[in-house]
């Protein structure tokens, strides 16, 4: 588990002073959360655990852990280190950033403070960001803090900032993106402009 200030995003655990998580809430009001503590998604069970779980889809809190718990079964640990919450795009980006900077990876190379895999063909500029294997970024294109996979094609005199580029996916020239989520194989136009939101758009149907 890991302590919050503010609980209302996550599963909050009430965890007692002999170890034991008795519930759990899912994304509480801050006046209602039994506690700071958040399940930080980290497991150890033991086999017969896997025994209580439902056929198909279903809430590890809620279906296997709130029955567990109700029988003074469940225990919880906070720990210290690094906790990143990776369920929005930001906190992704935050957490890119600490891998980078504690060097977890096992290919690809630092290049100044971004990360590069291999393969990548690249003529423009990037700054605290993560450079998917085989992408290519083209001249006078620039980067900044923003996660792009692989085989991505960053297009001349494109800029593109605190994005998420899908695997695939063409910025074409002189794009402008910011804190845009771009989906897989997506082409972008040249010359686009946008601030927030995803592409292609959601659909409105």
């Amino acid at each position: 588990m890991w302590e919050v200030e503010d609980p209302t995003r996550f599963g909050v655990c009430d965890i007692q002073e002999d170890g034991k998580i008795y519930q759990f809430q899912e994304k509480p009001a801050l006046e209602d959360a039994v506690s700071n503590m958040i399940n930080a998604g980290c497991y150890i069970l033991e086999p017969q655990v896997f025994d209580r779980m439902p056929n198909g889809p279903h809430s590890m809190e809620r279906d296997v852990y709130t029955p567990i718990a109700s029988e003074g079964l469940l225990n919880g640990f906070a720990f210290q280190g690094h906790f990143v919450d990776a369920g929005t795009p930001s906190s992704w980006l935050d957490g890119m950033q600490v891998c980078i900077a504690g060097k977890r990876w096992s290919t690809g190379r630092l290049n100044g403070n971004s990360w590069f895999g291999e393969g990548i063909s690249n003529g423009g500029e990037t700054s605290f960001s993560a450079i998917g294997h085989n992408t290519t970024i083209n001249s006078g294109a620039e980067i900044v803090r923003c996660a792009v996979l692989d085989n991505a094609i960053i297009g001349e005199n494109a800029t593109i900032v605190e994005c998420l580029i899908g695997e695939g996916a063409t910025i074409s020239n002189n794009s402008e993106l910011v804190s845009v989520v771009v989906d897989y194989g997506a082409i972008v136009p040249e010359g686009h402009s946008q601030f927030g939101g995803v592409y292609p758009p959601e659909s409105t149907d």
